[in-house]
């Protein structure tokens, strides 16, 4: 005796797991990571957001829009470079494919920070001058906060001496202004 399965019940087979893997697979809920190969080992440390800081467009040609990127072990403070602007629009698409640089400290006065981590089996890493990271790629925000994920170069200071790490993130932005 054989058993037949028709081609319908295929086809709604095969749709339905297309629309599930849709829908759950190829969501963005993964968590909010900076991913860093340190010693040959990822090390992950969990961020909690990126605040992009405007700039009032009649100050524009005078001031860089400004972040900070944040989590329990983790301030990356930095500008963009003058041309780049995410805007009151929200043009996340400005910051694809960009170097941007990743600075000591941030611009604001009245609330300094030191841009450094604190990494398992190295402690706490200040970052120097001349680290960046590159957008590469900009998902569907949803409440206000949208995730992007690219690479980043850090150059590191600590006690064991100064060391360049690369690595990953996924971090959700939000503008400010």
């Amino acid at each position: 005796m054989t058993s037949r399965i028709s081609l319908r019940s295929v086809f709604f087979l095969i749709a339905f797991v297309s629309v599930l893997l849709l829908l759950g697979g190829c969501g963005d809920s993964s968590p909010d990571v900076l991913a860093l190969d340190i010693d040959g080992k990822t090390v992950e440390l969990k961020l909690e957001k990126m605040d992009i800081f405007l700039v009032d467009p009649e100050a524009e040609s005078q001031y860089p829009e400004s972040f900070e990127i944040t989590g329990p072990e983790v301030i990356l403070c930095g500008k963009f470079p003058m041309t780049t602007r995410v805007g009151y629009g929200e043009k996340y698409e400005a910051l694809k494919g960009k170097s941007i640089a990743i600075t000591r400290e941030n611009i604001d006065a009245r609330e300094p920070k030191r841009s450094s981590l604190v990494v398992p089996g190295l402690g706490e890493a200040l970052v120097e001058d001349g680290s960046s990271f590159v957008v590469n790629k900009i998902g569907k925000g949803v409440d206000a906060k949208t995730p992007l994920r690219g690479t980043v170069t850090l150059k590191l200071r600590t006690a064991g001496g100064q060391r360049t790490v690369n690595g990953t993130f996924k971090v959700r932005g939000t503008t400010w202004g």
